[in-house]
């Protein structure tokens, strides 16, 4: 009786044995490939950025008074960048080359420096997708001056 129960008992080990085996087989993937074989992907080409964006505000020329400070709404085209640098100067060569980055509109305050000011303004876009940045737009040119006498705050 005890060598009935002992080859039983073997017979089931040995089925699960079997069965374990095959689901093991079943999982295991063949497809696998060797880690030291392994290239990934290429990252996709960066492209050309699009034309720069078009200054919508101030209006060209534009004329602003101010007894010392004015706040200034700034406004441009959206190129489909990620975010846009823009720069504002007091020369058309924008010497000063602090460019700041934001997202459309904004509104700066600028400083009033007698008897008048005459202020740049360009901007441009970038996008992780591109390979450089937009050209900078055309320079928009404004004025600041001095508040008529009779003005009253």
């Amino acid at each position: 009786m005890k060598k009935i129960k002992q080859n039983n008992m073997s017979q089931r080990l040995g089925r699960l044995f079997s069965l374990t085996f095959i689901l093991f087989l079943f999982f295991i993937n063949f497809g696998c490939m060797d880690p030291n074989e392994y290239k990934p992907d290429e990252p996709p080409e960066k492209l050309e950025p699009p034309e720069a964006p078009t200054v919508l505000l101030p209006e060209p020329d534009a004329v602003f008074r101010s007894k010392d400070q004015c706040l200034v709404q700034f406004d441009w085209s959206h190129v489909g960048g990620q975010g846009y640098e823009y720069e504002i100067d007091t020369t058309p060569d924008f010497i000063y080359d602090y460019p700041h980055t934001t997202s459309p509109p904004i509104a700066v305050l600028l400083t009033f420096y007698p008897p008048q000011t005459t202020y740049f303004f360009r901007v441009r876009a970038y996008s992780s997708s591109w390979i450089w940045y937009t050209d900078w737009s055309e320079p928009r040119r404004f004025y600041l001056l001095p508040v008529s006498t009779d003005t009253v705050f």
